[in-house]
């Protein structure tokens, strides 16, 4: 009796288990989207050259840019003047010079070109549409980061001291497929660093 209410019990459990659904929050951004315009910024502040500011008291002005990941790109820029000699301070009443930033672009764009057939839905009246799904023979899939900056230099007194040239960043992601095999041609992570690192 005792055993039997015990393997009454366990399949219960067993079953409740079964029937649990354990629910697990995503970001809104996948990492790919966000290492593609991260590395965008990246290699466009890098483009900017502060070293005639070395050794002078400069603030970094935040409330003209307006982009999308603002504080990573005034971050980025706050560690390429620092990389430059510039001393940065907090306050504009205690700057030499005051860096204005601006943004011109900071987004992807995606491309699709596929030979193959599907991909497209078919309209039904008084229905649901139908779904045809692709099956390719060759796909190229191209997702690109874009970045333009700009910047100026203004004295303390507020006379515009240089316009700093437009910077431009680019990163790509592309997946190329050729029936079904697929592979990654990318500059967003380096090559010793795979976006699989599970062990074998």
């Amino acid at each position: 009796m005792k055993t039997a209410a015990i393997i009454g019990s366990l399949a219960i459990l067993l079953g409740l288990a079964a029937c649990t659904d354990i629910r697990e929050t995503e970001p809104d951004r996948t990492a790919t989207e966000q290492l593609l315009i991260s590395t965008a910024a990246d290699n466009a502040v890098e483009q900017f050259d502060f070293t005639s500011l070395a050794g002078q008291a400069v603030f970094l002005r935040r409330d003209y840019f307006e982009s999308y990941d603002s504080g990573y790109v005034l971050a980025l820029t706050r560690r390429k003047l620092g990389r430059d000699g510039v001393r940065i301070v907090d306050a504009p009443e205690d700057a030499a010079f005051i860096v204005e930033l601006r943004s011109g672009a900071l987004s992807l764009n995606n491309e699709l070109f596929y030979i193959g057939v599907g991909g497209f839905t078919i309209p039904v009246p008084l229905s649901d549409s139908i779904e045809v799904p692709r099956a390719t023979l060759y796909g190229d899939y191209d997702r690109t980061g874009i970045a333009k900056f700009g910047a100026l230099v203004f004295t303390a007194d507020g006379t515009l001291h240089r316009d700093l040239e437009t910077v431009y960043g680019l990163s790509w992601m592309d997946h190329n497929s050729i029936l079904g095999i697929g592979w990654n041609e990318q500059n967003i992570l380096p090559d010793s660093i795979t976006d699989n690192p599970r062990p074998e």
